[in-house]
C-alpha cells in the first residue's frame, strides 16, 4: 500500500498492475501512482479500469509527465492544462508488507 501524507491508502502495486484503493481518485494520488508505474515498468503505460472520464484524465496526466499511454483513452490532441513538472518529493510513501 502506497500512502500521500495521509492514513487512507492512495494505491497499491498489485504486482503486474497499480490498483487504486478507492472510486475517488486525487490528482496528486493519480499523479504519485503514474509516476510509481513509470518508474517500475517504462515510460509506456497500459491504461485500463474506470470510466471514460477517468480513463482520459490517466491519459492526459500520463503524457504531461513524459510517459506514452497505451491502451485505453488517448489524450486529446490539445490540452488547455500546462504540463506537470516532476519533482523528486511526491510525498509518497509505502507502508505494510513488502511484496
Amino acid at each position: 500500500m502506497y500512502f500521500l501524507r495521509g492514513e487512507e491508502p492512495a494505491f497499491e502495486d498489485a504486482g503486474s498492475k497499480v490498483a487504486f484503493c478507492r472510486s475517488m481518485i486525487s490528482d496528486e494520488e493519480l499523479r504519485a501512482a503514474l509516476r510509481y508505474a513509470m518508474g517500475r515498468w517504462g515510460s509506456a503505460v497500459r491504461l485500463s479500469g474506470g470510466d471514460a472520464a477517468f480513463q482520459e484524465r490517466a491519459a492526459r496526466m500520463l503524457t504531461e509527465l513524459g510517459g506514452k499511454p497505451i491502451g485505453g483513452q488517448q489524450p486529446p490532441a490539445t490540452s488547455d492544462k500546462q504540463p506537470v513538472q516532476g519533482d523528486k518529493d511526491s510525498g509518497l510513501a509505502r507502508k505494510g508488507r513488502g511484496r
